[in-house]
């Protein structure tokens, strides 16, 4: 690759979670902790 002048590209970091995805994500953590409820019903949130 850099026998011909380009460079390998990198990904940057990864965009923030915004809006709805991070409402459920807080919503499951939530429920998690302090609702008690279990990991498998998670999916039905």
């Amino acid at each position: 690759m850099e026998a011909d002048g380009t460079k390998p590209t990198r990904s940057g970091p990864k965009p923030a979670i915004t809006g709805a995805a991070l409402r459920k994500a807080i919503m499951a953590i939530w429920c998690l902790c302090f609702c008690g409820m279990q990991w498998r019903e998670i999916g039905q949130l």
